[in-house]
């Protein structure tokens, strides 16, 4: 069961790279990011990363991966951020899902939101400055994509 929920965190983190950009140093990712997971599970896991990981790059899912390959060494702590966030994760990536799937809001995404950093919380706030111009279809998935950000603890509540 541990060992499951690990590699499901390890696909979802790696299919969200976006969540941890590979140009910052893991000291930027996890300074006052409550609600950034990957940066809560660094944090928790700090001592495996350092014991086990010391050599790996962040980002692309790449510390998720190696925390995986010694799930059966990882502290309760660590296995419990991994899976709290494996959680956390999949809202994350159903709220992306939504605003992006099926054209929903990826026209609009393209014309308000070109040159802002692909992560979740500056994508659904640059559409939500947009709203009243956003196409119905976009304007139609927001609230249910907003409440799902907010579970997930990426958008205060």
């Amino acid at each position: 069961m541990k060992k499951s929920v690990i590699a499901l965190t390890a696909v979802v983190a790696g299919s969200l790279a976006i969540l941890v950009p590979s140009q910052e140093p893991v000291s930027a990712q996890t300074q006052g990011n409550k609600g950034n997971i990957p940066g809560m599970v660094l944090q928790r896991c700090d001592k495996e990363i350092k014991k086990f990981c010391k050599g790996v790059s962040p980002g692309q899912g790449r510390i998720a991966a190696c925390l995986y390959s010694h799930s059966d060494k990882l502290g309760f702590d660590c296995a419990y951020s991994m899976y709290d966030g494996a959680e956390q994760l999949l809202d994350i990536r159903t709220a992306l899902d939504r605003l992006a799937a099926d054209t929903s809001c990826k026209s609009d995404i393209a014309q308000y939101c070109t040159g802002i950093a692909p992560v979740p919380d500056r994508i659904f706030l640059c559409l939500k400055k947009n709203f009243a111009t956003l196409t119905n279809g976009c304007r139609k998935v927001m609230p249910e994509a907003e409440t799902m950000l907010k579970r997930a603890g990426v958008l205060p509540n």
